[in-house]
């Protein structure tokens, strides 16, 4: 059997499409492997990441999945955790998962309390509800910032090849920026006039995905 990557970063996908033949190729998110084959389930846009295919739906509704990189608000809390609010499921921090240092119950809202925003990673599920980890670097509580709500099939090329185009943009921006799997960004700069810089660079992204040279028009945005 040959194995064979049959299409590449960011390409369109659609149902019943041939994504990779071979047994070295996993299939993940919104594709199957039948056979040797590994098929789109959706219309998409393809990421690939050491041999693990996953296709991003054109439907912009998030779906949890246990591996996602996600930014959420804390909504509320008790003896044993908080829940976070991730667009539009609710998902469960509990207090084991929150840090490598002790938590105190009778301290918690000095780690975290209600507002606060974190990013996180969906590690497994319990019953019907997810759970969340922030114990690991670099998922971490969040200083206040601005959220930007994006649509799914845009986070690629915000995200750029190997980091490209993020990267670009917190270094242009001198801005903490983060993306999250759940269609959030998350921006924070003490000059609010960059944040705004930031949310229209991601805009343009979204609204301009598939136009030639614009890397170099969000560079010379941001620079301004």
């Amino acid at each position: 059997m040959k194995e064979k990557m049959n299409v590449k970063e960011n390409e369109k996908v659609v149902p019943g499409q041939v994504l990779a033949t071979g047994e070295k190729f996993i299939p993940s998110s919104m594709c199957i492997r039948i056979d040797d084959n590994i098929i789109s389930t959706v219309v998409g846009t393809v990421t690939i990441k050491d041999n693990v295919i996953k296709v991003i739906s054109n439907n912009n509704n998030y779906t949890p999945e246990i591996g996602d990189k996600i930014i959420g608000k804390v909504i509320s809390m008790n003896n044993y955790g908080w829940k976070v609010n991730i667009g539009k499921s609710i998902v469960e921090l509990d207090l084991r998962d929150a840090s490598t240092s002790f938590i105190e119950a009778g301290k918690m809202d000095k780690f975290l309390t209600v507002g606060d925003l974190v990013y996180a990673e969906i590690t497994r599920k319990h019953r019907d509800n997810f759970k969340i980890s922030t114990k690991n670097k670099p998922f971490r509580k969040l200083v206040p910032g601005k959220i930007i709500n994006i649509k799914r099939n845009s986070i690629p090329r915000i995200i750029g090849k190997s980091g490209s185009m993020i990267n670009m943009i917190k270094e242009e921006s001198n801005s903490n920026v983060v993306v999250g799997q759940n269609c959030q960004v998350y921006v924070h700069n003490d000059d609010i006039e960059q944040i705004f810089k930031v949310q229209e660079a991601v805009k343009l992204i979204e609204s301009d995905a598939k136009s030639s040279g614009l890397t170099e028009k969000i560079k010379e945005m941001l620079s301004k």
